[in-house]
């Protein structure tokens, strides 16, 4: 069958093109489990479109796909750009193709998937990384991050900036709270968050599975200005849920054996050290839970 019009994106975007509609063919996809999905599709297909549909229908990432099509007696993977068109690449409708779910990327590689993804407060991908097949990842894979600013001088950083930060993936998907208070002191209100708890909780308990360690303690280096010491701030997962006002991660994080005890030390002209109680800011929910596992 002649392939025929523009080439345009298909399930993986582009200018308008439809894939089941127009001048449509289906293409039997089967794993080696013996699932098997007919896919539909048309001749102005890429294999980005192959792909796509194949992640719709099989819930496999893209990045985790590996596409074997019959060549004489045996097997040849599909390799090939995303925009290439299905006809280019050899492909008609009474093939079966057969899929493979295996991703390629290292543990490294994976470490530094889920912290981007952290960072950036993508939790669908950060839970996508974590739950990956192939090599695992590190559960205790830590972030490092330092200010590329100067000192507390003219462009540099202000007072109190963060310089420097080393912080355990368990920690910095609960920072992804990112909450904002409206006041200082107790009782004051959210004005505003990141992600929500409930895209939060479940990257913390695929986590806590893999034995991130719940007592994992987040560092950071503050800008004193002229102030001649310099310390180190400390935090817990713990720590961070009460202080964003997250109950539900709390009780996980207790009922993971995290450390009720622990203080908070922050270095601003002087070292203070901040209770659990006193970073719950007055949350009855979160008081109770810390009472209840001995706080």
């Amino acid at each position: 069958m002649p392939f025929k019009g523009k080439q345009s994106g298909g399930y993986g975007g582009g200018s308008g093109h439809v894939c089941s509609e127009g001048d449509t063919f289906q293409i039997k996809v089967s794993q080696i489990s013996g699932a098997s999905n007919r896919i539909t599709l048309n001749w102005e297909c890429w294999l980005q479109c192959l792909r796509s549909a194949v992640q719709s229908a099989f819930e496999v990432p893209l990045v985790e796909q590996r596409l074997l099509i019959p060549s004489g007696d045996d097997t040849t993977e599909l390799i090939g750009s995303d925009m290439q068109s299905l006809l280019q690449l050899g492909i008609d409708e009474n093939m079966v193709i057969t899929l493979l779910r295996q991703d390629s990327r290292t543990t490294s590689d994976k470490n530094c998937a889920l912290l981007d993804a952290l960072v950036e407060h993508r939790l669908d991908d950060a839970l996508e990384v974590v739950n990956s097949f192939g090599f695992p990842v590190d559960p205790n894979c830590v972030y490092h991050w330092r200010c590329g600013k100067g000192s507390c001088m003219g462009l540099g950083r202000a007072c109190l900036d963060v310089k420097e930060r080393n912080e355990q993936c368990l920690g910095l998907a609960i920072r992804a709270r990112n909450v904002v208070w409206d006041g200082v002191g107790i009782g004051n209100q959210i004005s505003r968050e990141g992600a929500s708890e409930e895209l939060v909780i479940p990257v913390v308990q695929e986590l806590l599975k893999l034995k991130a360690d719940v007592n994992g303690v987040a560092e950071e280096v503050h800008s004193q200005g002229s102030w001649g010491g310099e310390g180190t701030d400390t935090k817990t997962p713990l720590f961070l849920a009460c202080e964003t006002g997250s109950p539900g991660l709390v009780q996980i994080l207790l009922e993971a054996r995290a450390d009720v005890q622990f203080e908070s030390a922050t270095h601003a002209f002087g070292t203070t050290y901040v209770s659990m109680m006193r970073a719950a800011n007055g949350n009855s929910k979160i008081i109770d839970l810390l009472k209840a596992f001995g706080a």
